[in-house]
């Protein structure tokens, strides 16, 4: 689902996802501000900042204005950053390699899920690793 058009519509929309919420912080001796998702599945986890409570709101309506330049109808982010760092997987260059069967990677971060993943590197499976 992808929203377009007024995004003050949106944003309300957002605002009625979530709630504010004060408690008096002992340990810092002030109240502090909070926000909690409206929805069943995660009402006990607290947002200790609105952009992080937006964030998560978008996740739960749909709301992916970020877009891949490379396949922009299929692949969307809620996250700037997140589609920043996908498109670093269409580099031409990967710089990251498997020393186990040769496979490249554009991310570390790929590279260490294929290591970690049961079955995911060739070589260990023909080697019985």
């Amino acid at each position: 689902m992808h929203f377009s058009g007024n995004t003050t519509i949106v944003d309300q929309c957002f605002r009625e996802c979530y709630q504010e919420t004060c408690e008096w912080n002992e340990a810092a001796q002030k109240r502090t501000k909070y926000f909690k998702c409206r929805f069943e599945e995660c009402r006990d986890h607290p947002f200790p900042r609105k952009s992080a409570i937006d964030s998560h709101v978008k996740t739960h309506v749909g709301f992916r204005e970020f877009r891949c330049t490379q396949d922009p109808d299929t692949i969307s982010f809620v996250r700037k950053h997140d589609r920043d760092r996908h498109h670093l997987t269409h580099r031409e260059s990967k710089t990251f390699k498997c020393a186990q069967c040769g496979e490249d990677f554009a991310r570390s971060d790929a590279l260490l899920r294929h290591g970690a993943k049961v079955g995911a590197c060739k070589a260990r499976m023909v080697l019985g690793m």
